[in-house]
């Protein structure tokens, strides 16, 4: 994955962009490296209800893929079909987090997926959760 340095990416919209060879794929212009505040207000990520009720007590939302891949994984509402096609499939009775992505802070950055062809929102830290505005209960396609 390539990471975008949000806070770093200048006026122009055009992102900055790091990672293996510096390979820079073509930003989308609606929030792909965007400033703080031009990315889109809301986030989502699929939890499983354990690691929410485990929230739940700890005051922040860190499941075990925070632990093991240092971040996050979350999309944007654009996202959600395929998300869910591709990484949702099969898991059964899930909760749909709707997250304020300006409350993230610098947490949040936006990295380059080669098998998606796009940029999807990850949260390197744990999410607080002051920032999840909704929880709904999500059932994943068998």
């Amino acid at each position: 994955m390539t990471a975008i340095d949000r806070d770093a990416a200048p006026d122009d919209g055009a992102a900055a962009v790091s990672g293996p060879g510096e390979r820079k794929p073509t930003p989308r212009a609606d929030f792909a490296g965007a400033h703080p505040g031009r990315g889109p207000d809301t986030i989502f990520h699929f939890a499983a209800p354990a690691d929410w009720q485990r929230a739940q007590a700890t005051g922040a939302y860190a499941p075990d893929g925070w632990t093991r891949e240092g971040f996050v994984h979350c999309a944007t509402q654009a996202q959600l079909d395929g998300v869910i096609e591709r990484h949702q499939r099969g898991r059964g009775a899930l909760l749909r987090l709707s997250i304020d992505a300006a409350a993230l802070g610098p947490s949040l950055r936006y990295d380059w997926s080669e098998r998606s062809g796009d940029y999807f929102p990850h949260v390197y830290a744990p999410i607080p959760l002051d920032a999840v505005r909704a929880v709904e209960p999500f059932t994943a396609p068998p």
